[in-house]
């Protein structure tokens, strides 16, 4: 499978606390994982104004559906 970047802004991601950041990642994932079996989530960082994820899938429009 290839990996992929996605970038989610969310205002003042970097000012969030732990237990909130962990309760949008694990909302996001339950969602991507009941829509998309075959992804995987790899890793994710936070910045100041966005969160990144790194995902592994067969193909991009599985993560970037049209």
């Amino acid at each position: 499978m290839s990996k992929y970047l996605t970038e989610r802004e969310i205002t003042n991601a970097g000012n969030v606390t732990d237990d909130q950041l962990k309760g949008v990642f694990q909302t996001s994932y339950g969602v991507l994982t009941k829509m998309r079996s075959q992804m995987q989530w790899v890793h994710s960082h936070v910045t100041a104004d966005k969160y990144e994820c790194v995902d592994e899938a067969p193909n991009a429009d599985m993560i970037h559906p049209c």
